[in-house]
């Protein structure tokens, strides 16, 4: 895992949806001891992670032109080429969780949670790959 215990963690998050992005961010700030780091589009993730190793990637599937299952392609081909460590990426989207699953698993994702994203389930899958002191 990335981050160690009494660490900040690092999350990137990947929603182009105004709404979902503040109501998300409002969420996440009560954790304030992160540093997130938001961005709107799977380029954008991309380059984002190049440059910063995050603890977590918290993405969109259905993003405009590059989408979320498009940047999970490309970040674990990089991590394949590079020998970078893995970065885990939590899912989400409208779709229902048992019929989508399966698929984005098969993409490198690591979890997945249905919109509209519940506070209990969100911070449920996060603690799977965030040091103890930091959830």
């Amino acid at each position: 895992m990335p981050g160690t215990v009494g660490s900040t963690s690092r999350i990137l998050m990947v929603e182009d949806d105004p709404s979902v992005r503040s109501s998300m961010e409002r969420i996440l700030a009560e954790y304030n001891h992160w540093q997130m780091v938001t961005v709107t589009s799977g380029e954008s993730a991309i380059e984002a992670w190049k440059g910063i190793v995050f603890d977590l990637i918290l993405l969109d599937i259905e993003l405009p032109e590059m989408g979320g299952i498009e940047a999970t392609r490309a970040i674990r081909k990089i991590e394949d080429e590079t020998g970078r460590e893995r970065t885990p990426i939590i899912a989400f989207s409208p779709r229902q969780y048992a019929e989508y699953w399966k698929e984005c698993h098969e993409f490198g994702l690591d979890d997945f949670i249905p919109k509209p994203v519940k506070i209990e389930s969100l911070v449920k899958a996060m603690k799977r790959f965030l040091p103890p002191a930091d959830v």
